[in-house]
């Protein structure tokens, strides 16, 4: 098997972007059945809880990861004995649990006071699964580890089959009359667990001798990751945190209208994730970025904004609800955003692979601040169309500066 997966790690990256690629438009087109199922069940209100939820678990990943995965990545993407990845990965997954059981603790912390401080109330979601969010950080493990040995098939494979086990577990419950706000929660949580653990069995990691590489592993984090961990928090406000805000300003109706919008365009920066993770190992290992690489994701970027504009009044209306109606206005500016987004990845990924922890750190940092200053701002007096046009502005900034950055350097 140990074989097979070197073999895979040296597939061409033309063909681990298309397998990368496939493997993310499953899970796209899985996310709108699954969007589809909860809108169905679930009150406005209900979704935009699990909307919520979802967010808080993903932003409390980043902020308690502290550059480990980042760190951890590089190495293997520079290790080229499988047996000394093989120890990263355990020296990796021993320091995830911990890191994991501290993200289960905050949360039954957070679920005490979060219904005082914010309009959407999730307290009872977070005191009720607070034991599972674990899985969240072996999820975030995975996926950059993955990404570092770029065994792109199976990365491609996790990208999918959790989702793919939700909505099957999803259509048993409704078949059940068992369809919750909780059971649907839970049926995540527990399938993500379930494809994770999966995944650390196929991957073999090796526990002899595996305490010498932790030091070596919390080195790099304290030498690149610890600039990554910094950029990656700041990464996760900008994904994360208008919703957060707008939980503090607005109703959960409103928020479900956003959080729709914004799952729906999103997806624009997935081949752009693709293509660049497939080429990590390149990255690391080049000193300019091809031209015509860069052209190829720009032509993606340009069709699939364009698409989704022009389509969605179908989008909305006939694939969800007329209910959703108000979703039409920031999904347009948001479309336009994420494809800003989208034309950064290349220039992210790049940065990363070189070890230029710094640069990400300080274009993210300044990003951000512009992010919740924009926010702030203009939240409270145009609500979801405030955080829309705060998000396009973060990442028009966010695109220009790489491509500073990038002119400077190379």
């Amino acid at each position: 098997m140990l074989q097979k997966i070197k073999n895979i790690s040296r597939a061409p990256t033309a063909r681990k972007t298309a397998a990368l690629y496939t493997g993310i438009m499953l899970n796209v087109a899985l996310g709108y059945v699954v969007t589809k199922l909860n809108t169905a069940w679930l009150s406005v209100e209900q979704f935009g809880m699990f909307s919520l939820f979802i967010n808080t678990l993903f932003f409390m990943r980043a902020f308690l990861s502290f550059g480990l995965f980042e760190a951890a990545s590089r190495l293997l993407a520079v290790e080229p004995e499988v047996s000394h990845t093989r120890r990263y990965l355990a020296a990796t997954l021993t320091l995830t649990l911990f890191l994991g059981l501290l993200l289960s603790l905050s949360i039954l912390i957070l679920s005490r006071f979060f219904d005082a401080v914010f309009e959407t109330r999730i307290g009872f979601l977070l005191w009720t699964f607070w034991p599972l969010a674990v899985v969240v950080m072996l999820q975030g493990m995975l996926q950059i580890t993955l990404r570092g040995l770029s065994y792109i098939r199976l990365l491609s494979v996790y990208m999918f089959l959790p989702r793919l086990l939700y909505v099957l577990l999803m259509a048993a419950l409704m078949a059940a009359g068992l369809f919750t706000l909780k059971s649907t929660l839970l049926t995540f949580l527990l399938t993500l667990l379930v494809v994770s653990l999966w995944l650390i069995y196929r991957l073999q990691p090796q526990f002899t001798e595996w305490k010498s590489y932790i030091g070596r592993l919390l080195q790099e984090v304290r030498e690149f990751g610890a600039h990554l961990y910094l950029a990656n928090i700041l990464t996760a406000f900008i994904y994360h945190s208008d919703k957060l805000i707008l939980a503090y300003f607005i109703d959960a109706r409103q928020l479900a209208y956003y959080a729709l919008a914004f799952a729906l365009t999103m997806p624009i920066t997935h081949f752009s994730k693709a293509l660049s993770t497939s080429a990590y190992k390149n990255f690391a290992n080049q000193t300019r970025l091809d031209r015509r690489f860069l052209l190829t994701n720009f032509a993606y970027i340009a069709a699939a904004a364009s698409g989704i504009i022009l389509l969605r009044h179908f989008i909305i209306t006939d694939l969800f609800s007329a209910e959703f109606l108000p979703s039409i206005p920031p999904l347009i500016v948001l479309a336009i955003a994420f494809a800003f987004s989208g034309l950064s990845v290349p220039y992210t990924m790049f940065f990363k692979a070189q070890k230029r922890g710094r640069e990400v750190r300080n274009i993210t940092f300044t990003v951000q601040l512009v992010f919740v200053a924009g926010n702030l701002i203009l939240i409270p007096w145009f609500g979801i169309m405030g955080a829309a046009w705060a998000t396009l502005i973060a990442f028009v900034l966010d695109y220009g500066l790489y491509v500073i950055q990038y002119r400077l350097k190379y």
